[in-house]
């Protein structure tokens, strides 16, 4: 009885969670996606691919300066709370000592870089913004370890809302890609500021002082999650790279305006992975089978969300991208129609990675995002010269495709084996009915969004996809007592 009590209570709590960080998510994510919309409308497809660029470059030396440590103390203080000052004390002692080198080294690449001068300041100035970024997401691990979801999403809709309004007010002056990334920088050191103050108003006692021997041994265990970001983000954007360079600046801004679709959709859907994060640290190591019901629960609902995005994304491209872009980004129908099909995919990949490293598999991880890094960029490098953005594009799904069987096996060793079928047949169905149904009307955008919506929930009710436990965990979810 006290076990299944413990049960409702946390899986309570996990869906409050992932409210909070969905809204945070959804709301920020949005209007991050309104801002790459005015960016690219009124930068121009070669405009907006210079500002791809430099987020697509820079971002790999962020990677070496994050090296994983806002995973590690999100799991560290989740562990154990007390100690957070301590470790945060600790991980910013390391970051400071990374910055030199590691701004240093994007300087004198972005100076070696074959472009045009405008295109070099972008670069620095983006990079610096996710430099300051990055010691702004040390907070925030912090805060989602403590489970203080709705600070986390105030911090998040504050900075992307004030980049928003300034960067549009800027275009709307007649500034172009460089003061628009300045604003950019300029917002990241207020964010930064803002989550310290924060920190600083819910610290308890002394600032510790800094262990220089407890940093080492952060970085010495950090060291494989770096391993994983930094091949995980070159399978997840070096293609923005390679078409950059291999084809031109407008086919950038074709790609890169299809691309950040999906990866606002994806984020959206990770915030059920950052609400588990925490708990699934915790519970990893207790006995019973709470761990793998977190897990399979989790999948089944990633298939649920994950699939009639992936349908209704591909069934509504076309005036998707038309009302968000375009006449100009015509061409990136067809690469976001081949980019939706693996959307589904994402989802689930993006979980087992972050459910491998809460059970301390930082090996296989590791394994498969290198692996699945060389592919991506063999492949890319085959296609792309043949058959431009759409062969990058579908080699990101191959690379998705790879990634979830070699993912999905490690997974099942841990959480035992899942019965993919039995998961995904009435949400597949759903959404294959409900693509159907749009593609059979000829409405504009949003209501055939909300139709689609409508179509789908109705199946999944006609087809028993949702259990009683789903209901009493909804009905509660907003219930104070604890």
């Amino acid at each position: 009885m006290a076990l299944e009590k413990n049960k409702e209570a946390t899986s309570k709590r996990l869906v409050k969670n992932s409210i909070w960080l969905f809204g945070a998510e959804a709301s920020s994510k949005f209007i991050g996606l309104a801002t790459q919309i005015i960016a690219a409308r009124y930068l121009g497809d070669k405009g907006y691919g210079n500002y791809s660029l430099a987020f697509a470059l820079s971002g790999v030396f962020t990677v070496f300066l994050d090296m994983g440590l806002s995973i590690y103390i999100c799991k560290q203080v989740s562990r154990y709370p007390k100690e957070a000052n301590q470790y945060l004390k600790s991980v910013f002692g390391l970051k400071k000592f990374l910055v030199l080198p590691v701004v240093g080294v994007l300087i004198c690449l972005v100076w070696l870089m074959p472009a045009e001068g405008e295109v070099k300041v972008v670069v620095c100035a983006i990079g610096l913004a996710l430099v300051v970024n990055g010691f702004t997401e040390m907070y925030l691990a912090v805060f989602r370890a403590f489970e203080w979801m709705s600070l986390v999403c105030v911090l998040l809709v504050v900075q992307r809302a004030l980049f928003f309004a300034l960067g549009f007010i800027s275009l709307l002056m007649g500034y172009l890609v460089v003061p628009f990334s300045i604003i950019f920088l300029v917002v990241s050191v207020f964010s930064l500021i803002l989550a310290r103050w924060n920190m600083q108003k819910r610290s308890e006692g002394r600032e510790p002082l800094l262990d220089w021997g407890l940093s080492k041994t952060i970085l010495k265990k950090s060291l494989p999650v770096c391993g994983i970001f930094l091949f995980s983000y070159i399978y997840f954007r070096i293609d923005v790279v390679i078409v950059y360079f291999l084809i031109g600046e407008a086919e950038t801004g074709w790609y890169n305006a299809a691309f950040k679709w999906v990866e606002v959709l994806a984020l959206l859907v990770a915030s059920i992975r950052s609400a588990l994060f925490p708990t699934l640290s915790r519970v990893y190591s207790d006995p019973g089978n709470q761990f793998q019901s977190i897990c399979k629960e989790a999948v089944r609902y990633l298939f649920l969300i994950g699939l009639p995005l992936t349908v209704g994304t591909f069934v509504l491209a076309p005036e998707l991208v038309k009302l968000l872009y375009g006449d100009l980004y015509e061409m990136t129908v067809q690469i976001l129609q081949i980019m939706a099909l693996g959307f589904f995919l994402i989802c689930v990949n993006e979980f087992a990675i972050f459910l491998l490293l809460s059970a301390d598999r930082f090996s296989e991880v590791l394994k498969v995002v290198f692996l699945g890094s060389v592919l991506n960029i063999v492949l890319n490098i085959l296609a792309i010269p043949k058959w431009g953005v759409i062969g990058a594009a579908a080699v990101a799904g191959l690379t998705e495709l790879f990634l979830f069987f070699m993912l999905y096996n490690y997974m099942s060793r841990i959480s035992g084996a899942i019965q993919l079928f039995s998961l995904i047949w009435r949400p597949a169905l759903a959404a294959a009915v409900m693509g159907f149904a749009l593609k059979q009307v000829s409405w504009s955008l949003f209501p055939s969004i909300f139709a689609g919506v409508g179509v789908y929930f109705v199946l999944l009710f006609l087809l028993r996809a949702f259990n009683e436990y789903d209901f009493l965990v909804m009905r509660n979810v907003f219930n104070r007592t604890e």
